[in-house]
């Protein structure tokens, strides 16, 4: 009979007495009882900065827009109170949108004066009334100034139609003097 398959089958299982973990082996013939000096897992220390510079680096980089940022082609400079509305856009290049702007009037009817300065593409202007019913529309690259229809004093719409416009535009509107 071989010892030591004997001597492996005869020995308890791992016990913790005290807290200590203890264990048989086999020394000589005999079943000797000894206290682990080890535990049963493999520990491994892994430094945490190991983790940290990557993940750093990972967010610095999701942060950063390489993209090159350039100004919108549509910075409009408005003039908007009750009885005058004043627009003006400047080097627009081939801009394409539909802009639609609230004016305050208590007349019947409105001055539009419109100077367009190198304005190609289409851009057309829209003024409907109080009630909503359409009392104006011309192009902004015509010249000149213009009245609209007779509408209804109230809250008026002013709507600007652009497509593939470039240059510069400037229109206003005001109340008749009586």
């Amino acid at each position: 009979m071989d010892l030591r398959r004997s001597a492996r089958c005869a020995v308890p299982p791992v016990t913790a007495e005290s807290g200590v973990s203890v264990g048989y082996s086999l020394v000589g013939g005999r079943i000797v009882r000894r206290p682990f000096t080890a535990t049963l897992t493999f520990e491994v220390t892994v430094s945490r900065t190991r983790f940290l510079a990557p993940l750093a680096a990972l967010a610095l980089l999701a942060a950063c827009d390489t993209r090159v940022v350039t100004e919108p082609p549509f910075q409009p400079q408005i003039v908007n109170v009750r009885n005058d509305f004043a627009f003006q856009v400047t080097d627009l290049d081939l801009f394409t949108s539909d802009v639609v702007y609230t004016w305050q009037s208590d007349g019947r009817a409105a001055t539009v004066v419109q100077t367009p300065s190198v304005l190609t593409g289409a851009a057309t202007l829209f003024i409907a009334d109080g009630s909503g019913v359409q009392v104006y529309q011309r192009s902004l690259g015509e010249n000149g100034t213009f009245s609209t229809q007779a509408g209804v004093p109230g809250t008026w719409t002013v709507r600007l139609k652009f497509s593939e416009a470039s240059g510069a535009a400037t229109f206003h509107l005001t109340k008749p003097v009586p």
